[in-house]
């Protein structure tokens, strides 16, 4: 009887300090933090996506990217569990600024970056996405180096808007 409580003293005590409420083990954070301001993150924070056929009025499936930024990290298409990392700020480079000198707006004006624009690298391990925020709009720009305007996924009206099905070679190339 004694061997009994003993076995079920150490095993309650075993199951209990795993999941033990004074444990000093805490969840890692989502994100990290080097110089971001408040306002620039609020900026980033959100559900977007990007449309490749934005300005056309449809929504082009191939090509469509969707990110998801909360202080719990970055989500990239979709996925369930956030990426965590650090994001940095950084003051717009030329070579960043470089990369907006000949894109036009949807309604052929030059792409203009405002005077607070602001560099945002996301980094984790196995991971890299730069944003640029300027004024009202996220620029995402990938391994390519081509910045894509982001829209909030709330403004995109997918109900109404024409969908763009991927052609076959578009499908042999995913």
């Amino acid at each position: 009887m004694n061997k009994r409580i003993f076995l079920a003293s150490v095993l309650s005590i075993c199951i209990a300090g795993c999941d033990s409420p004074f444990s000093d083990e805490k969840e890692a954070p989502g994100l990290s933090f080097v110089n971001v301001h408040d306002n620039d993150f609020e900026k980033l924070s959100g559900h977007w996506v990007y449309n490749p056929a934005k300005c056309e009025g449809k929504i082009k499936i191939h090509g469509l990217l969707e990110y998801k930024f909360s202080e719990s990290g970055l989500s990239v298409g979709g996925a369930q569990m956030p990426l965590t990392g650090t994001l940095i700020s950084k003051q717009i480079s030329a070579e960043v600024e470089d990369l907006f000198s000949n894109m036009k707006t949807c309604s052929g004006n030059p792409v203009t970056l405002a005077s607070e624009t602001r560099h945002l690298q996301f980094e984790s391990k196995s991971y890299k996405l730069a944003f640029v925020v300027s004024g009202e709009d996220v620029w995402a720009i990938e391994g390519n180096g081509k910045p894509y305007l982001l829209e909030r996924f709330s403004d995109v009206d997918f109900k109404s808007s024409e969908i763009i099905e991927p052609t076959q070679k578009e499908l042999s190339n995913i």
